[in-house]
């Protein structure tokens, strides 16, 4: 559903269209808690990225690559002259390691030696240690939805698959806000029938 068909929605099952404000608030945060419920495979991306030269530490700005991250999925080396080992066609898709996403404080063997062909996050940068030179990796990733209060800038796959699970989520928000706390624990038994619905159908790309 578009953002104003959202809105037309909640303020049918609210009785409330006098509050503006307070239902885009809700919209917009019911969408937000859903996206971040689970890590969904319609929430993930794959890029590939090119560093401007080879190294064996390789740092990139978060906030100006990954736009929206809400986590790592997985790092990949890659080489895009490398050769397919079933079809022996230079295609990128050759065997090369994952890269291994840990904290700070495991980037130390028990010797006391920099482990490499790792990757760990610091503030806003990404730094990749590599056991060879590195330029080129593909990188797996999680990305939050835009949610601003318009229809051009408002995309989200629950609100156009599932859009009840964003309306009912809100409307128990705005009953909450006016101390209908009654009817705010009525859609709050269809908010966790519309969580259910999404773990079975959206959890995994594959159906049984």
């Amino acid at each position: 559903m578009l953002f104003s068909e959202l809105v037309t929605e909640v303020y049918t099952a609210t009785n409330r269209p006098d509050m503006v404000a307070e239902t885009a608030q809700q919209i917009i945060k019911a969408t937000n808690q859903l996206h971040s419920m689970d890590f969904w495979p319609r929430d993930r991306r794959v890029d590939y990225y090119t560093f401007a030269t080879s190294g064996f530490i390789q740092e990139m700005q978060i906030s100006d690559t990954f736009q929206r991250l809400r986590a790592f999925s997985f790092i990949r080396k890659f080489n895009p002259a490398g050769v397919d080992p079933q079809t022996q066609l230079q295609s990128g898709l050759g065997k090369y390691p994952l890269i291994d996403i840990v904290d700070p404080q495991a980037l130390f063997d028990e010797y006391y030696s920099n482990k490499v062909n790792v990757a760990y996050v610091a503030g806003d940068i990404l730094t990749i240690r590599s056991s060879d030179a590195l330029k080129y990796i593909l990188v797996g990733w999680y990305q939050l939805p835009l949610l601003l209060p318009t229809n051009a800038q408002f995309s989200s796959w629950i609100a156009d698959l599932m859009p009840y699970a964003v309306i009912d989520r809100a409307v128990s928000g705005i009953f909450k806000m006016i101390g209908y706390d009654e009817q705010s624990r009525k859609y709050d038994q269809l908010n966790s029938e519309n969580i259910q619905l999404m773990r079975t159908n959206f959890t995994t790309p594959e159906g049984f």
